[in-house]
C-alpha cells in the first residue's frame, strides 16, 4: 500500500514538474516576442505561434491526465 502511495506521489511530482516546465517555457517565449526577439521576421513569429499552440495543448493534456489519474 505504501508503495502505491509512493508511486502515485512520484507520478504527481513528475506531472507538476512537466506542467511547470511547459508554462515557464511558454512564458519565456512570450517575453522574447514582446522584446522583439521573435517578431523580427515572419518565420520567427510563425514558429512562436506554432510552439505556443503545441505547448498549450501539451499543458492541457497533462492537466487532463492528472485529473483523470486522481479521479479514478
Amino acid at each position: 500500500m505504501s508503495d502505491a502511495r509512493l508511486s502515485l506521489r512520484s507520478r504527481t511530482l513528475v506531472l507538476e514538474n512537466l506542467i511547470g516546465n511547459l508554462l515557464s517555457r511558454g512564458l519565456n517565449e512570450h517575453d522574447r516576442m514582446h522584446r522583439g526577439g521573435l517578431g523580427e521576421s515572419p518565420d520567427g513569429l510563425r514558429a512562436y505561434r506554432r510552439n505556443r499552440w503545441i505547448l498549450t495543448i501539451l499543458a492541457l493534456a497533462a492537466m487532463a491526465f492528472s485529473w483523470w489519474l486522481f479521479d479514478c
